[in-house]
């Protein structure tokens, strides 16, 4: 997960070129993404005492 939002994030690199350069699909990567943000959303979410 980590890898995945570094390069989408903060090296600009798209999804379909994260897959090539991970040797996963675009899918994958988009799956991964997605996890990653609900899970700082959650933790964030705890931090602020929300839930």
């Amino acid at each position: 997960m980590r890898i995945v939002m570094a390069l989408y994030y903060r090296e600009g690199i798209k999804m379909r070129e994260i897959g090539e350069k991970l040797g996963l699909t675009e899918s994958r990567v988009s799956q991964i993404h997605s996890n990653a943000v609900s899970r700082l959303r959650r933790v964030m979410r705890l931090a602020n005492g929300e839930i």
